[in-house]
């Protein structure tokens, strides 16, 4: 299956990004090849354009957020799509890790 797992009959991707020597980026969700971004920008950066994508999304899929009250949450070292008040969506999450010793 290459890179993709399958998990409860969903197939999730799991892409990760070098940031630096000492610092990887995961990015995964259900919805990870729906998003085509910069992965590699700052987190508060990366939130600006998930939000702007998904306020397309929004007008293009209104059932999607139904019921919904969707935000992305922004971490200390994350960013995660959640619906408000209830918790993630599992759509897309994006988390910073160091690199330790020479786990490169």
């Amino acid at each position: 299956m290459g890179s993709a797992l399958r998990l409860k009959e969903q197939i999730m991707k799991i892409k990760v990004l070098k940031l630096s020597s000492n610092e990887k980026r995961i990015i995964y969700g259900e919805m990870v090849d729906q998003f085509d971004l910069d992965y590699s920008q700052e987190l508060d950066k990366l939130k600006q354009d998930i939000e702007f994508a998904l306020s397309v999304l929004r007008k293009l899929q209104p059932k999607l957020f139904s019921k919904k009250n969707v935000h992305v949450y922004e971490g200390g070292h994350h960013l995660d799509i959640i619906n408000n008040g209830v918790g993630s969506l599992g759509w897309l999450i994006i988390e910073d890790h160091p690199i330790i010793g020479n786990r490169e």
